[in-house]
């Protein structure tokens, strides 16, 4: 199966802030942030922002400790963008090949470098989903990562990238 050589294309880059909570201000919003425009992935990070501002300004955390959370809430929502490329497509496109690879080799990354969210996940993901007594890490919860990961069919490469 090939794609139709009548296409319509768009283009976007994505950031995020290495800076995001500066004195007396917050950055929040595509000010702050832009993963990805489709399904909107990103958007519970907006709440975890507006969290951390409102500690920040009361003074009763240190910007160093958020912009850490920040950032680590921002690889994990790469982590989620990047299942989406783990799917085997019925399209041979140089894209899909070029998606897969680099989803591939950040997820191992992620996973590498974020040992909590790899065990978390890792837990959800062997669990019945309905046994699961865990509570919420990053802006989905497991019930997220239980829906995405057998909706997009992906599990066992989830499982090899988790254990590699």
């Amino acid at each position: 199966m090939h794609p139709s050589d009548d296409e319509n294309n768009f283009y976007f880059n994505n950031y995020y802030r290495k800076n995001n909570f500066n004195k007396k201000v917050v950055h929040n919003g595509n000010a702050s942030f832009f993963l990805e425009p489709m399904e909107a992935t990103s958007i519970g990070n907006v709440e975890e922002v507006n969290k951390m501002a409102l500690q920040y300004w009361k003074n009763s955390i240190d910007r160093s400790v958020m912009e850490k959370a920040y950032y680590r809430n921002i690889t994990r929502i790469e982590a989620m963008i990047a299942i989406h490329y783990l799917v085997d497509s019925p399209f041979e496109t140089d894209f899909w090949k070029f998606a897969n690879k680099k989803a591939t080799t950040r997820l191992k990354e992620i996973f590498k470098n974020d040992e909590e969210f790899r065990e978390y996940l890792f837990t959800v993901l062997n669990s019945k989903k309905d046994s699961l007594n865990l509570p919420e890490l990053g802006t989905w919860g497991k019930w997220s990562w239980n829906e995405n990961v057998d909706g997009l069919a992906v599990r066992d490469k989830i499982f090899e990238l988790l254990l590699s």
